[in-house]
């Protein structure tokens, strides 16, 4: 057949002029411009070369002309002098103040914008009859200054109250900006739920890229959806032209802003389509925007991709007294929303003295290069005890991200206190101590007129024992006449003497019932004196609460039994002075509450309480665990609670495990809470220190050793109560609290169950159900261990027992590459410390500001059974060893992943089987990649990449009871 030409055609559309031309391929796009239909795909008409027609005759075409030339399609577009734009978003009804819709910006209407850009902007908003508009500022009573609520570099920024037009109206916690003309506007309070328009405004640079991957770039106010080139072959995440034409000016200014430079203006796919003879065509675009249809052939052509990035971000606190510096750890920073890149993503606060938040610096330390592991230091900056935190904006929907609250000071300034004062207003005192105020009185001046009463009544001759290191108004309710203060106060010098001062019934219980006596007559009568100065004005009601722990609180059991709740830290539990057992055999517990702002209170008992005795031996237990010995001699208790174990192992009950738990905390947060090398150390205390420490720390090797033989019946109930997980945590953190010193003659511990290798830096603690390796790889390269089963033909120079009586060990060093165990005969496990991870781990250590110690120390702990390992709900099937690492000083999470091999059952290998680490309570397997390795012959090993710092185990699927 003659095939017939289509000849450059001027096609009338219902929206304009479209030019066509036929250049061997039967079909086109408009030359001119994108014509998209309604449905947003392009009109792509076919010629005819029976007729040398275009189909179809009528072209239906959306508008030509997009509304705007830069701005993304869903903002308004305001042209400004040299070729610029500001971008506006405005809400499309009247709405309550929405913190979340101007997210992305960091520019406040009309204060951060120069006067010809307000011009633009207010005739913009009078034209669309917008006169007044929420700003994002807010505050969070009328007590509170107002705060900037744009994440980034702005957020929480305070706004001078000469700013705005009455400031205190109250109930009027939002800002809203009045236009009544074009040189006439003011800033407003005005109600949060009142009903405004939202507008906010993004200059001409509105694409982020921080968070996505090279080459992609994301909108400001939707930074996780990210747009780029695709060089895959194989990709999944192409864009359809469809979603191209809804975001083309954003996606069209992220390619010509990311696009490499020697790739410029490079063309892509967009689209494919299949014609009724099977031909297959792809629609290609350049940078700019330019469409063509070209027949598919092997060139390769990349795509155009959309990628949703999704990380959880962690941030830790953890202290370093030595430097008066605060270490915050975070984890994927680079998914935290920041302005440009001199902003961090994170800003960190504390209180002043007058309750109000001041801003704490913060600089990086070191991060990985990934920027998925931070270190910073967050600077004290109160010589006063006050909290510290830090926050930061995922860019995930602007998610808050924070720390939870740290309490730090320069220096030690004596004992916190919480004071609820509640004072009426009395028109009859004098001047200095009226607190009678008007509902305009700001806030400031109120926390003055507080500071000022207290002050004057603490410095009276009355109390002249007392000195105060600081006073905060952390919360004023003005209806009900209360103020919360955090006061820090100490006995002066000469009256630490306490010895004559007697402790009232009325105010507190015997001095038995805190483990530090002296502590405990101080800090009583410090409360004393604090209830009786505030209480001594007229129309006064106070509460004085301890900051860090609840006081004894008497109780009556239903059965008549007279007792007290003893002192229990914020977020623990304290129990009976009089031992008293649950139905279940546990002792009665309950939780002490607080929070830096109300101090600390016990939750209220809402059931009656019967109390069952206990027999001896957990008397026993009960008395050490109240014996004062643990806060001044922690090593004593210790080696007490290991050689009764020994001895009443068989008779062990569930009180007295839960019991242990608590002793073995309470020892070795004593131990910690000593400092036990300082940087003032001569070398004799050092080593002095450092024995009491090894000795202490492989007595509770013995411990945990011993409890993994008790029946599992025992075990169970006080898992209920996390006791097994508070022992697992104690003894991995004992571990973590203290870098050991190199070998050195004089530090030595007696023990036949200690084997130490000095040659090669390594000390083994073997025990029936434990296997402690402390490996120092400085000395000989030696980072790991592998555990085979004997075979009988072995020459073994030191024999392990109990449960590892038929295994032995071997070192390896750093350089052995692990995968060359995975087919020796009888391997059971093998872990090994990599170089680049000990490089990583050398830069970050150091103690008292320098490299007095540089050495990073590796621990690895195999458990023969998973007896204390207790699951909250029933668990997977443990089918080898627990192995567990610990690198002392360094955190949880690792840059750089540590290989495991485990042997498990042939047959379960396959069974849903995976690594798991041990999370508080919970087997769980994120963060851990596992692999079967490719050369093995054989079929029961499986090799582990570990990031987490946990104990780790190989678990099969199906669910039943741990044994």
């Amino acid at each position: 057949l003659l095939q017939r030409k289509c000849e450059k055609n001027i096609s009338e559309t219902i929206d304009g002029i479209e030019f066509w031309q036929y250049n061997g391929i039967a079909y086109k796009i408009s030359e001119e411009c994108l014509c998209p239909k309604t449905n947003n795909t392009i009109v792509i008409p076919g010629c005819d070369t029976n007729t040398g027609s275009w189909l179809p005759d009528l072209i239906q075409s959306k508008m030509q002309t997009q509304p705007n030339k830069y701005c993304p399609e869903d903002l308004y577009e305001i042209p400004l002098l040299q070729s610029d734009f500001l971008c506006l978003k405005i809400s499309t009804e009247l709405e309550p103040f929405n913190e979340n819709f101007c997210y992305g910006s960091d520019i406040i209407l009309p204060l951060d914008l120069i006067e010809s850009e307000n011009v633009e902007v207010t005739n913009f908003l009078l034209k669309k009859n917008i006169t007044d508009y929420w700003l994002p500022i807010k505050r969070n009573n009328n007590d509170m200054p107002f705060e900037v609520r744009l994440p980034g570099k702005q957020w929480k920024k305070d706004v001078s109250d000469n700013l705005i037009n009455d400031v205190n109206k109250p109930n009027e916690n939002c800002l809203k900006h009045v236009i009544y003309s074009q040189n006439n506007s003011l800033i407003q309070t005005e109600n949060c739920n009142a009903l405004l328009n939202a507008v906010c405004v993004f200059k001409s640079e509105f694409i982020s890229s921080f968070a996505c991957p090279d080459g992609y770039g994301a909108s400001s106010y939707r930074p996780n959806e990210c747009y780029g080139i695709n060089w895959n072959t194989n990709t999944n995440e192409s864009v359809h032209i469809r979603e191209y034409l809804i975001n083309r000016n954003l996606i069209k200014n992220i390619l010509l802003k990311l696009t490499v430079q020697e790739r410029n203006n490079i063309t892509f796919k967009v689209d494919y389509f299949v014609d009724h003879f099977g031909d297959k065509y792809i629609i290609i675009m350049d940078t700019h925007g330019i469409v063509k249809i070209i027949n598919e052939e092997y060139q390769f052509y990349p795509a155009l991709s959309k990628k949703i990035t999704s990380k959880s971000i962690k941030m830790i606190f953890k202290e370093e007294r030595h430097l008066n510096k605060i270490k915050l750890v975070i984890y994927n920073r680079k998914y935290l929303w920041i302005n440009d890149d001199k902003d961090v993503g994170i800003k960190c606060y504390t209180y002043t003295k007058k309750g109000l938040l001041k801003n704490a610096h913060v600089h990086l330390k070191w991060e990985n290069k990934e920027h998925t592991h931070s270190i910073y230091l967050v600077t004290l900056v109160a010589k006063y005890p006050t909290e510290y935190w830090c926050e930061g904006h995922s860019i995930f929907g602007f998610e808050l991200v924070a720390t939870q609250g740290f309490v730090a000071s320069k220096k030690s300034n004596g004992y916190d206190f919480v004071i609820r004062w509640n004072r009426l207003c009395n028109p009859q005192d004098n001047a200095t101590t009226n607190l009678c105020y008007h509902s305009d009185t700001s806030s400031k001046d109120i926390v003055n007129k507080v500071r000022d009463i207290l002050k004057s009544k603490i410095y009276s001759p009355k109390f002249n024992d007392i000195m105060v290191k600081n006073i905060q108004i952390m919360s004023i309710t003005k209806l009900l006449w209360a103020y919360w203060i955090y006061i820090s106060v100490s006995l002066k010098t000469a009256s630490e003497d306490n010895s004559a001062w007697k402790i009232s019934d009325k105010n507190t219980l015997i001095h038995g019932d805190f483990k530090d006596t002296k502590n405990y007559i101080i800090t009583m009568r410090l409360q004393s004196m604090l209830t009786e100065i505030v209480t001594d004005l007229s129309n006064s009601t106070a509460l004085v609460r301890s900051a860090e722990y609840c006081f004894p609180q008497k109780f009556y059991f239903q059965n008549k039994i007279k007792t007290h709740w003893m002192e229990a830290l914020v977020g623990e539990k304290g129990t009976t002075r009089k031992l008293c057992l649950q139905e279940n055999g546990l002792p009665y517990t309950r939780l002490c509450k607080g929070d830096y702002v109300h101090g600390a209170y016990w939750v209220k008992i809402s059931l009656p309480l019967f109390c069952n005795p206990a027999q001896n031996n957990t008397k026993f237990l009960y008395d050490l665990e109240n014996n004062s010995l643990i806060q001044s001699a922690p090593e004593t208790i210790i080696n007490t609670v290991k050689n009764f174990i020994k001895q009443s192992k068989k008779d062990l009950v569930a009180a007295d495990v839960y019991i242990i738990s608590n002793i073995m905390r309470d020892a070795f947060r004593s131990i910690k809470r000593r400092n036990i090398i300082s940087c003032d150390s001569t070398f004799q205390m050092t080593v002095a220190t450092t024995n009491v420490w090894k000795t202490s720390l492989y007595d509770f090797v013995d411990i945990f050793d011993s409890l993994l033989d008790v029946e599992p019946s025992v075990i169970r109930i006080p898992a209920l109560l996390y006791s097994t997980n508070k022992l697992l945590n104690t003894f991995e953190n004992s571990i973590d609290a203290h870098l050991p010193l190199p070998s050195h003659p004089e530090i030595f511990v007696e023990d036949d169950s200690i084997l130490d290798y000095d040659d090669i830096g390594v000390s083994v603690k073997i025990s029936n159900n434990v296997l402690y390796f402390l490996i120092n790889p400085i000395i000989a390269n030696v980072s790991g261990i592998a555990l085979f089963k004997n075979n009988g033909s072995e020459n073994i120079d030191e024999k392990l027992k109990g449960s590892f009586i038929n295994e032995h060990y071997r070192f390896l060093q750093t350089n052995f590459d692990i995968l060359e165990l995975v087919d020796e005969l009888n391997l059971q496990l093998a872990v090994i410390i990599p170089m680049e991870l000990l490089s990583h781990l050398r830069k970050l250590y150091y103690i008292c500001g320098n490299s007095k110690i540089s050495n990073s120390f590796v621990v690895i702990k195999i458990f023969s059974n998973n007896a204390l390992f207790q699951p909250t709900a029933s668990s997977k099937t443990l089918t080898s060893h627990i192995a567990s690492v610990s690198l002392p000083g360094y955190s949880l999470h690792l840059p750089v992943p540590i290989p495991l091999v485990l042997r498990t059952s042939p047959d379960q290998l396959n069974n849903s089987g995976s690594c798991y680490y041990w999370n508080n309570g919970v087997w769980v397997n994120d963060g851990i990649t596992m692999s079967t390795p490719t050369h093995s012959q054989k079929n029961d090993v499986v090799l582990c990449h570990l990031n987490h710092l946990k104990p780790i185990a190989y678990l099969v699927g199906h669910t039943i009871e741990s044994e």
